[in-house]
């Protein structure tokens, strides 16, 4: 009687963990949903968030009209076959939107961590994330073109089976390309040299088969999906378990970041004493180089850098490697840019936010706001030259005819870019904490404006290589000579944001105390 009482007590014991658990999973959804709807109900600049849905909702429209008229686009091009030239190119497709899924999506890994405390397994809350990490606009919107496409061009052509294969696998494609991204940032969460090996080794597989022209990505892709249509199973249940595989490959990734410490000892090191006696004489450079400091020692920051240096290299590798994706208006400006001033865009956003945590002190210490400013100023035109310097090689080997492309953007860059974002980053009201990790993908302190603010940076030189595409020698001309004209006034620019920084400095601090909500 006793045995069963126990196993009658154990029973029951196990049902009401299982019901709390379950509770406390309902709770978890819960608050998810009550944080999404402040984030968007609170938004300082709710013009910004109005225009970017406006757009979103055209993107969405244009996407869904795509996929339906796909043909029209095909015969255009001289393909009358609109389902065997888009299989050919699918994959390449799934390849370009994993970079943008990369750059953009967030990590669960940063959801996560706000419920570590709960009386939960972390188990239960990595499958929880993870699993919700589907449900994001990377996927919503490649569907939004996807489905329709599907069902104009193979669900009324094809077998039933070969039609379920097909946008099963699409489907797999998607999942796999979201639980990849998680793995990838847990990579570079935990291990830095691990992603940029894996980076490089990436970048360097795609330049070598667009170089020697073996298309082996777009052979594959056309493999896998002209017999998918024709009805062949092992194929989808071999997407199914890449699925699976990567899913239980990224959890265990993102199990052991949230075990991990995410702080590092730093040694005093020789270099930086060095440093101190050449440039920490003066307060701007002492300014400067404690920005580098900070920089190196964190790890939000040190990522910006990372991926800076990689942008300006090895995807600009990418990029001029095949002649076709690198002409146009719109495409030398994106070279120009960020060939130089990668570091500039993504890191100089939020120059003053890196150091909201003692912002406080800053300001209090007897320091003038115009080396404040001097030391920005220097830390993001050094930037420029050295990514110059980085990514020049590059060019001299691909593509020496754009060689005075990239030179007219470092002047483009160091004069106008850092003005543009120097203005954009003393409006900063968020906390950011700087020992988070992730680079691109991490996007606290970030607010619509900061989304926006790209276009009056890019659209100059964009209109002005669109005006002159004739005349290549004068378009480069006209913006090297915005970008010696903008740098000839740094002085006057340094007082202008110190003058602006000293009206902004309680609005700023208020709101790096209160973690910019």
């Amino acid at each position: 009687m006793r045995l069963v009482d126990y196993h009658t007590d154990s029973v029951s014991r196990h049902g009401r963990k299982a019901v709390s658990s379950a509770r406390m999973m309902l709770r978890v959804v819960r608050n998810q949903l009550r944080e999404t709807v402040r984030y968007f109900r609170h938004q300082p600049n709710p013009l910004a968030w109005t225009l970017l849905g406006i757009v979103g909702l055209i993107g969405a429209f244009a996407l869904v009209t795509t996929g339906l008229k796909f043909n029209r686009i095909t015969i255009l091009l001289g393909y009358y076959v609109p389902v065997a030239i888009f299989n050919d190119y699918l994959l390449s497709i799934f390849v370009s939107l994993f970079g943008i899924r990369f750059l953009f999506q967030r990590s669960p890994r940063f959801k996560v961590q706000p419920y570590l405390h709960l009386p939960m397994r972390r188990w239960q809350l990595v499958a929880h994330f993870q699993l919700s990490s589907i449900f994001t606009i990377h996927n919503l919107y490649p569907l939004l073109f996807l489905v329709p496409f599907w069902s104009q061009y193979i669900l009324p052509i094809y077998p039933l089976n070969g039609s379920l294969y097909w946008i099963g696998t699409v489907l797999m494609c998607l999942i796999v390309s979201t639980f990849l991204n998680n793995w990838v940032r847990s990579v570079l969460t935990n291990s830095e040299l691990i992603f940029v090996l894996l980076a490089c080794a990436v970048w360097l597989l795609v330049a070598a088969d667009t170089v020697f022209e073996t298309f082996y990505l777009n052979l594959f892709s056309y493999f896998l999906f002209t017999n998918l249509l024709e009805g062949d199973g092992v194929l989808m249940l071999l997407a199914a378990s890449s699925a699976i595989f990567v899913l239980v490959l990224s959890s265990f990734s993102l199990y052991n970041s949230l075990i991990r410490s995410n702080y590092r000892l730093i040694p005093s090191r020789r270099g930086w004493r060095i440093l101190d006696r050449m440039v920490g004489s003066s307060q701007t450079g002492a300014l400067a180089l404690m920005e580098v400091k900070l920089m190196w020692r964190n790890r939000r920051p040190r990522h910006y850098l990372l991926m800076s240096v990689l942008f300006s290299t090895a995807y600009l590798l990418f990029l001029l490697i095949n002649p076709n994706t690198s002409t146009g208006a719109i495409f030398g400006a994106v070279i120009g840019l960020f060939a130089s001033g990668g570091f500039v865009l993504n890191y100089g956003q939020l120059m003053f936010a890196w150091e909201s945590s003692f912002f406080d002190g800053l300001v209090a210490r007897n320091l003038s706001f115009e080396d404040i400013v001097k030391a920005k100023f220097l830390i993001l035109q050094s930037s420029c030259l050295i990514l110059f310097l980085f990514s020049l090689p590059v060019f001299v080997l691909l593509r020496p005819e754009l060689i005075p492309l990239h030179v007219a953007f470092l002047f483009y860059n160091m004069g106008v870019t850092t003005v543009l974002i120097m203005l954009l980053a003393i409006r900063n009201r968020r906390r950011v904490d700087i020992q988070k990790g992730g680079s691109f993908f991490n996007y606290e302190g970030f607010s619509a404006a900061h989304w926006i603010w790209l276009f009056p940076v890019a659209i100059p030189p964009t209109v002005v290589l669109y005006i002159l595409r004739g005349e290549l020698q004068t378009s480069m001309i006209v913006i090297v000579i915005a970008g010696l004209a903008s740098m000839v006034g740094i002085n006057q620019w340094v007082s202008f944001f110190a003058n602006r920084l000293y009206r902004q400095r309680h609005p700023m601090l208020a709101g790096f105390r209160s973690y910019g909500r």
